[in-house]
């Protein structure tokens, strides 16, 4: 059986060694992805600016990796602190922290 897409098992150029223009930094997502990356990215950074997210919270704005989308948020230099909810592993509340 032949394939022509790539899957996500695949390693190759394509798939690791993408720029990310905002971060400047290499993505592991496929070139095609990042438009829909940094949609991601925004609708997240307009969410904390409405208030502190829950772990869930940011899921559910910014997708199965939302994590991965305050990360990136860091690394383009927004400070958001992370509290951790009631003790438990993986519940986190993040808060952007505007500049004054």
């Amino acid at each position: 059986m032949s394939r022509n897409a790539p899957t996500l098992f695949d390693l190759t150029p394509d798939r690791h060694e993408v720029s990310d223009p905002e971060l400047g930094a290499k993505s592991k997502a496929p070139a095609e992805q990042l438009h829909r990356l940094a949609g991601a990215r925004l609708r997240v950074l307009e969410a904390l600016r409405r208030g502190p997210l829950s772990t869930w919270d940011v899921v559910a704005v910014g997708g199965l990796r939302g994590a991965a989308r305050v990360h990136e948020l860091r690394e383009l230099g927004y400070e958001i602190a992370t509290t951790v909810i009631d003790g438990k592993v993986g519940s986190y509340l993040y808060t952007l922290k505007e500049a004054t």
